[in-house]
């Protein structure tokens, strides 16, 4: 009995020192999915008070090109995390969801922003209306992406 009771003690530090690595790690990661939505956040309001001013689109630009990498690391740091709750029968905390889902949002309009529809000043061949070049965002939904055209 003594013996069960020692290895229960045991499997029950083990066990908590499991959950505070957990725990650091989910702080860690709210940490940097907060700066990010700040960032993003920040970022849209800075385009919405002045969405013609070059210097503000420039800025835009500039920060998506810096945290590309951290901002789809995070979302798919949120999708892991989503994965693991739903193996374990549980839901994702709301308030970390409702997070997730903000950056997402930002982020895709300020990446909708970034390369918007291009009126060329020539028109085409044949044809007296000029030429609609498209965005990036726009190419890869019509597949000319997949085909290397851009």
């Amino acid at each position: 009995m003594q013996a069960q009771v020692q290895q229960a003690c045991a499997a029950l530090g083990a066990h908590r020192d499991f959950l505070s690595q957990k725990l650091a790690a989910l702080g860690k990661f709210a940490a940097r999915l907060d700066a990010a939505a700040a960032r993003a956040q920040a970022a849209r309001a800075r385009l919405a008070a002045a969405p013609q001013d070059p210097a503000a689109v420039a800025e835009v630009q500039e920060l998506i090109r810096s945290q590309e990498t951290e901002v789809r690391e995070v979302l798919e740091n949120y999708n892991n995390l989503e994965r693991e709750c739903g193996a374990a029968r549980q839901a994702v905390a709301p308030a970390l969801r409702e997070r997730a889902a903000r950056l997402r949002q930002d982020w895709a309009a300020l990446r909708g922003h970034e390369l918007p529809t291009v009126v060329s000043e020539t028109p085409r061949r044949g044809s007296d209306s000029p030429t609609v070049r498209k965005g990036s965002t726009d190419s890869q939904a019509s597949g000319e992406f997949a085909q290397g055209i851009t």
